[in-house]
């Protein structure tokens, strides 16, 4: 893991730890030099980090100690609020990241006092005017899925927050992600350790899936690679040179039951899937695929709309979660 991917995972740490509440207003956060030491980076880069932190206003200097606190106060939502989860149960697999994402979701509002209402609602024909009015009079909204491959470009009047989200409708949806830039740069260094030389990105046709292939596609050129689309893959003659970036754990199901009818022999180290969705679902084929903490990213979306509610000014952000370990097995 680089320096840069460390402090990356330095500064989601306690930005993660906020927005769930672990670390709330007042409350002091580690000190520099034990969260350097748990990240393994220099003093410096841990200071620049969290220097970060609290120009954006998230951390506040703690003058007695020269560490830092969470910036803020404490307040508590005045009387019984609804929060309405919308999901598009037309593509979600059982027990996969959309029930993962809710489920911890409902935990924490219902430890919070909330009320939680929940739409399965298809994508397609949606309007921010739609998921308004089928929101049961919500006080705020999350949205689990590629909604934004449909919504047209509104504005949501209610604290908003999504996942799998590349549109933030005119500056009024908070997104949680996972980070694409840190996973296409571990994505090189997985193919380039295994020797390969032509990867071919694949995706669906959503702007989750389109944005990470492109930043995939950028960062393996840099690194001296090619990308190749999928009808050129055939022409190599060496196929140990040849991996494939598939963008979702969905789309690299598909593509594999489509090699299995194909007689297509794949290589499992020359394949890496993003979302780490096939470790939560039994019966999923086997393959690399990187872990991802959706648990953490169903809490943070709760934070996110908790914190809009108690402060009509808390700022609209962008939160990004590295990707964990690469689960690795046979292509079966």
């Amino acid at each position: 893991m680089t320096p840069k991917i460390r402090c990356a995972a330095l500064l989601n740490y306690i930005v993660a730890r906020i927005a769930i509440g672990e670390y709330r207003p007042g409350d002091r956060i580690p000190s520099i030099r034990r969260l350097a030491a748990k990240f393994k980076v220099s003093y410096g880069s841990a200071f620049r980090a969290l220097s970060g932190l609290v120009a954006s206003g998230q951390l506040a200097a703690d003058g007695h100690s020269g560490g830092y606190r969470v910036a803020g106060r404490e307040r508590s939502v005045p009387g019984e609020r609804l929060i309405t989860i919308f999901w598009d149960n037309t593509s979600a697999y059982p027990g996969g990241i959309q029930d993962t994402v809710f489920g911890q979701i409902r935990q924490q509002a219902v430890r919070a006092g909330y009320r939680i209402g929940a739409v399965p609602a298809p994508r397609r024909e949606w309007s921010a005017e739609m998921i308004l009015k089928n929101s049961g009079g919500a006080d705020a909204v999350i949205l689990i899925g590629e909604y934004d491959q449909y919504l047209e470009q509104g504005t949501l009047p209610v604290p908003a927050a999504a996942t799998l989200f590349g549109e933030d409708f005119r500056g009024t949806v908070s997104t949680v992600n996972p980070d694409p830039f840190l996973a296409a740069e571990q994505a090189v260094a997985y193919f380039r350790d295994r020797g390969v030389e032509y990867v071919v990105p694949m995706g669906e046709d959503t702007p989750v899936a389109c944005w990470r292939c492109r930043i995939f596609a950028f960062l393996w050129d840099k690194a001296g690679g090619s990308c190749l689309p999928e009808n050129e893959a055939g022409g190599i003659r060496d196929r140990r040179k040849v991996g494939y970036y598939l963008a979702s754990d969905r789309y690299a199901e598909r593509f594999l039951e489509v090699c299995r009818e194909e007689d297509i022999v794949l290589s499992a180290d020359h394949l890496l899937s993003m979302d780490g969705e096939r470790l939560l679902v039994p019966g999923f084929s086997e393959f690399p695929t990187m872990a991802v903490d959706w648990p953490m990213i169903g809490n943070m979306l709760f934070w996110e709309v908790h914190h809009r509610l108690l402060n009509p000014n808390y700022p609209i952000r962008h939160l990004l979660l590295p990707g964990g370990k690469f689960s690795s097995g046979e292509l079966s």
